[in-house]
């Protein structure tokens, strides 16, 4: 029997969890959560209750990063048997479920302190359920500190606000927050529920006043909060990109690659067009011996008179190998530049926690392999407030699970729209982690009042509106290696 009621602990995460594997699923999240609660007050040890939600915190993040598996064959150890890589990939599953199930684990804690406080638990439990994300995304930059990271609270994978993209009306109280405003709604809302059926405090004053004033503060914010953002009419070009996997390794894959990335801008070049957007790490500029010669190379195919964003692999001044994007401004006819400042644990750099966990099961050839295959470092280069305001902001890869990730590529000059380039060649038809991104783009977009265009290499473009709708652009031309879109912002 004792058994039995253990196993409602990884349920209740598992409930949680499954509602970021699919849009069928979202409305477990929050049963999930009521049991949590319910559990909580079941544990009179508090370090006895900080390890069952521990296991409720993994159970529920394996499912949010389920699409880790999605990246087999792994990129940096093709030479390695499958079983290695497989392992290689549960090893990163389970450490980055355990880092950010530190979140849940202190929740437990602190509702067990909290709860019965019903004046202070009604309302601040669900702040409780906000820090314990980034408590989490903290403790996930912790365990993936490396040579190329920082300590951050970037990763927000499991955010419970993202789960109300899917719905417009809901998506509003972005507005306010972002995603922790979302995550402190879903939170209030279970704790109300739970207090309502659970504890049956439907007949206290404070609890119906508490309820009516939140229904009336959010049909306020409804009716009240203004749409400050205006169509542009700017028309951009995504050149997207589909050089997979097993094209990038081999040995004429990049000579292959910069060929078909010219002849699309060569026919992008014929589209009356303000800007053209190139997926991450394309290397069109890179391609080339300095950036003057790229610039000579767009004036022989009739000049652009647009901007194009670019970015590649490169080594910078001090000889760190980096992420850069290059912005081409036509009007000027030169290029502005800046680096990437989040880059990913196990794909761009190796974290030293786990660069110990699989030295001791890998050989020393296959390490080495890795550890040169994954050399990016943080730049130097990042203030972008020196550029034209007419430039786009950009946002690399990785940089949109930051909630703060639009933020950050605009509060210096407020552009007209963000790019966002994207190279998802790591992962093979990964459904889960898209749904998760499109969720978190919808909210960044909503909430910073700014359209987002991605750019996708192996990944579908689309444009996100701060509406919360998602255009998928007007097909131009198709062919095996690349396609051009148009959005009309």
């Amino acid at each position: 029997m004792r058994f039995l009621l253990f196993l409602l602990w990884p349920l209740s995460g598992l409930c949680m969890g499954v509602a970021f594997i699919m849009p069928a699923f979202v409305w477990f999240f929050i049963p999930g959560l009521i049991l949590f609660l319910l559990l909580t007050r079941s544990e009179e040890k508090l370090n006895t209750l900080f390890w069952k939600g521990l296991v409720v915190g993994t159970v529920f993040h394996i499912c949010v990063v389920s699409w880790f598996w999605t990246a087999y064959p792994v990129t940096t150890l093709v030479e390695s048997p499958m079983l290695v890589q497989y392992f290689v990939i549960g090893i990163y599953s389970l450490i980055t479920a355990l880092s950010l199930a530190v979140g849940p684990a202190l929740f437990a804690v602190g509702v067990h302190i909290l709860a019965d406080r019903f004046d202070v638990f009604l309302f601040g439990g669900a702040l409780l359920w906000v820090a314990s994300e980034a408590i989490g995304a903290f403790f996930f930059s912790l365990m993936s500190w490396g040579p190329g990271s920082i300590l951050n609270i970037n990763f927000s994978f499991g955010h419970a606000g993202y789960l109300l993209a899917q719905n417009e009306s809901l998506l509003h109280f972005a507005r306010l927050c972002g995603v922790y405003g979302l995550s402190y709604l879903v939170a209030v809302v279970s704790i109300f529920i739970y207090l309502y059926v659970v504890k049956k405090k439907y007949k206290s004053i404070m609890f119906n006043v508490s309820l009516l004033c939140l229904i009336l503060f959010g049909i306020l914010l409804i009716l009240f909060v203004e749409q400050t953002y205006e169509k542009t009419n700017e028309r951009v070009l995504v050149i997207e990109t589909y050089f997979n996997k097993e094209l990038t390794s081999e040995p004429d894959g990049s000579v292959a690659k910069n060929v078909a990335i010219q002849k699309a801008l060569k026919r992008a070049f014929k589209e009356d067009v303000d800007t053209i957007i190139l997926p991450e790490d394309s290397r069109f500029t890179t391609s080339f011996s300095s950036s003057s010669a790229a610039v000579l190379w767009i004036k022989e195919q009739g000049g652009f008179k647009g901007n194009i964003v670019d970015s590649g692999r490169t080594f910078d001044e001090r000889g760190k190998t980096v992420q850069r994007v290059h912005i081409y401004d036509g009007q000027t006819e030169s290029f502005f530049v800046f680096d990437k400042s989040y880059m990913v644990p196990q794909g761009e750099y190796l974290a030293y926690a786990y660069g110990a966990v699989l030295s001791l099961f890998m050989s020393d050839d296959a390490f080495l392999n890795m550890e040169e295959n994954l050399a990016y470092r943080r730049g130097d280069v990042h203030d972008s407030a020196l550029l034209p305001k007419y430039l786009p902001g950009v946002l690399f890869c990785s940089e949109s699970v930051s909630p703060y990730g639009v933020f950050n590529a605009t509060k210096a000059r407020h552009p007209s729209f963000v790019a966002h380039v994207i190279s998802h060649s790591w992962f093979t038809n990964p459904q889960t982690m898209w749904y998760q991104l499109d969720n978190m783009l919808r909210v960044q977009s909503v909430w910073n009042q700014v359209p987002i265009v991605s750019a996708g290499n192996m990944s579908e473009s689309k444009l996100y509106l701060p509406t919360g709708t998602i255009e998928t652009g007007s097909l131009l031309e198709k062919h095996p290696l690349w396609s051009l879109k148009l959005f009309v912002l």
